[in-house]
């Protein structure tokens, strides 16, 4: 399975403060060789705007960190995302729901699965304490 990684996991993954930084190491460190986590531009644009505003970290400098770790930790990116439009679920209801729905839809749509820390994502994989 692949598994497209939502933003609060990648921040996990990538800063060390996080509180779900061990977890998400724990758990992309233990996925088989036949599985692969995935980012997308929703999930990088969002690791960046989250690093820039929460931890003050400079736009470049979190593009920076981003792009060493895809590339160290063997990240696919997915290039293409389709239209809200085509494939937001109709659990939507809320601007609080948006954009988890979104990525549910992306990776659905590519035959992914939306791997997250957040609980009560329709068909979204929690990733495990």
């Amino acid at each position: 399975m692949k598994y497209l990684l939502d933003v609060n996991a990648l921040v996990a993954a990538l800063w060390t403060t996080h509180v779900h930084h061990d977890r998400m190491h724990r758990w992309l460190g233990g996925i088989a060789e036949s599985d692969a986590a995935m980012t997308c531009g929703i999930t990088e644009a969002g690791f960046i705007r989250v690093i820039n505003a929460a931890y003050g970290v400079p736009v470049t400098e979190a593009k920076e960190v981003l792009q060493t770790f895809r590339a160290r930790a063997g990240l696919e990116y997915l290039k293409e995302t389709p239209s809200p439009l085509d494939v937001l679920p109709s659990w939507a209801r809320s601007h609080k729901q948006v954009m988890d729905a979104y990525l549910a839809g992306i990776a659905g749509h590519a035959g992914l699965k939306l791997a997250t820390l957040d609980r009560g994502i329709p068909g979204a994989k929690l990733i495990p304490q």
